[in-house]
């Protein structure tokens, strides 16, 4: 005891439910902090090392390990209101998902997905068929680099239209911006959807 904290202090010694095997404490209750590598911890979950570890045996940080034919993931829980989840998605190929507001990794409203052929997708779990790609699904996905609080470079795919840079038309504009936040924006190449005219320096082909 120090002061009115209990504390448990344990140095090379292992823990388990069973003569034979680990990981079998059924259910603890701690109430305040657990320290590992630290006996004063600062978080309800604190790990200190002070190593040279960066291989996978003996393992740095935290390890979450599957056996079965679930998945390996990590939770947060915001009560009554959220929840995300990030993980491998053992039913689909392996793949490391972050979702939210759903109850598995397999669920269709994925968040994020990187497969094992390093391909990611932001807001979907389609493969396009390009090794490694980066892919935006949504009912308008966009791209959108920022500079300044203005868009700087901004790509789009909406109903009706695609863009690059600056247009809010049935048009896909090219061009260069010079000045911050790309106001002087230059558009030399422009191809207009609804009459499928090209235009190069100007923007009424």
């Amino acid at each position: 005891t120090v002061g009115s904290t209990k504390m448990l202090e344990l140095t090379s010694t292992k823990i388990s439910g069973s003569a034979t095997t680990t990981g079998s404490f059924g259910e603890a209750h701690i109430s305040d902090r657990i320290g590992i590598g630290t006996t004063s911890p600062t978080a309800p979950l604190h790990i200190f090392q002070d190593n040279a570890n960066t291989a996978i045996a003996p393992t740095p940080g935290i390890l979450i390990e599957q056996d079965g034919t679930g998945d390996a993931v990590l939770q947060f829980l915001l009560t009554g209101t959220k929840r995300w989840i990030a993980g491998i998605d053992n039913s689909d190929s392996d793949k490391f998902k972050i979702v939210h507001g759903v109850s598995d990794l397999n669920d269709s409203n994925g968040t994020f997905t990187i497969d094992t052929n390093n391909n990611v997708n932001i807001g979907g779990n389609t493969a396009f068929g390009f090794t490694p790609a980066l892919g935006i699904e949504g009912t308008q996905p966009a791209q959108i680099l920022f500079k300044d609080a203005d868009d700087f470079l901004h790509t789009s795919v909406g109903d009706g239209f695609a863009y690059l840079m600056f247009d809010h038309e049935s048009q896909l504009q090219i061009g260069s911006a010079t000045n911050s936040g790309g106001t002087s924006f230059s558009r030399d190449l422009v191809i207009d959807g609804a009459t499928g005219n090209v235009g190069i320096g100007t923007t009424s082909p």
